[in-house]
């Protein structure tokens, strides 16, 4: 089985990471450097590519980079276009979000 991770180095990818390991998964971790996550067409093609069994979207907003409504899409842009392209692509989907998505801040 292959995986996905977004926000392996989380609260919850740091631990969900190696569990997968040891049960023998192949464990690709996101890098938003190389994969862009606000263009459909690069986070399909990275999906298309890399063919994974699931995709573990754990990543949440935690620290601003200064990126206009950065909190909105990592939080509902980003979550959305993985679950539209895994959808497109037959793709397993689990999905985790946290409470900073009801933060009133951006």
């Amino acid at each position: 089985m292959k995986a996905i991770v977004t926000g392996a180095n989380g609260k919850i990818g740091q631990f969900l990471v190696p569990y997968l390991k040891e049960l023998s998964w192949k464990v690709l971790t996101w890098d938003r450097n190389l994969v862009e996550v606000s263009d459909e067409k690069s986070v399909y093609q990275y999906l298309a590519r890399t063919k994974p069994d699931t995709v573990f979207h754990l990543a949440s907003y935690s620290d601003a980079n200064g990126i206009k409504n950065e909190s909105w899409m990592v939080n509902h842009d980003w979550p959305s276009l993985v679950a539209k392209c895994c959808a497109r692509l037959n793709i397993s989907l689990v999905y985790l979000s946290s409470a900073q998505v009801f933060a009133n801040t951006y």
